[in-house]
């Protein structure tokens, strides 16, 4: 008995083999933009939460109105003082790097002195800025 071939065969056509690749690669590449994109999320997450640590101990080193060393003059109206006005390089931040504190005083000078202390980095060649604030007496 002899065998007879037929039309059919039992490998992968050229056709076959040419769409898989491309599926496959659409595939890899989704994924890859999908990573570049998760990669970016974590850089930037990682620089705010630097940010957000040096605006923190920035704040923590005025605890008190005595502390900023600023006095008010004896005014009603809101007066503004800066503390600290740094630019420079810091170590995680990309790009130059801009501290500023500020107090101010809202209700200008009552016997209360109620004082807010603002403390804002400003970071990267998008400059992004963080700010904390807290209020002291």
């Amino acid at each position: 008995m002899t065998k007879k071939l037929t039309s059919l065969s039992a490998g992968f056509s050229a056709i076959e083999l040419l769409v898989t690749l491309f599926v496959a690669s659409a595939l890899v590449l989704a994924f890859y933009q999908l990573f570049t994109v998760i990669d970016e999320g974590n850089v930037n997450a990682k620089n705010a939460a630097i940010a957000s640590d040096l605006a923190s101990s920035n704040l923590t080193k005025y605890p008190s109105v005595s502390s900023t060393g600023r006095t008010c003059s004896n005014t009603s109206s809101p007066t503004t003082h800066t503390l600290l006005n740094n630019s420079g390089n810091y170590e995680g931040l990309p790009g130059d790097v801009m501290q500023k504190v500020t107090v101010t005083f809202p209700k200008g000078c009552t016997n209360d002195d109620l004082a807010k202390i603002e403390s804002t980095v400003t970071y990267g060649p998008d400059e992004k800025k963080v700010t904390q604030a807290t209020y002291v007496n």
